[in-house]
């Protein structure tokens, strides 16, 4: 399932001549995603992750990639943590 995510402004960038493996990654969900009877993850939560890969910029303006492995989704105020298993990849 697609996940629409926003990265908040104070949560950095994700770039792969900047981020580094182990950078921990914080994701905002933008949209609800359901089944349609009920909401299944809701938007304004978080997802909370570590970047896993890095590939940087290549000759001939190939693209670098940046890999996150998500492995939590978080309430907005923090209190609830939900372990939660994504990927999100650049490439």
């Amino acid at each position: 399932t697609k996940i629409d995510l926003v990265m908040p402004a104070d949560c950095g960038v994700l770039n792969s001549e900047v981020s580094q493996i182990g950078d921990e990654v914080t994701m905002r969900i933008a949209a609800n995603i359901g089944d349609g009877k009920k909401v299944i993850l809701p938007a304004g939560w978080y997802m909370r992750g570590l970047v896993t890969r890095v590939d940087k910029q290549k000759r001939q303006n190939r693209e670098g990639v940046v890999q996150v492995d998500f492995d939590k989704i978080v309430t907005p105020d923090g209190e609830y943590e939900v372990n939660f298993d994504a990927k999100y990849s650049s490439k």
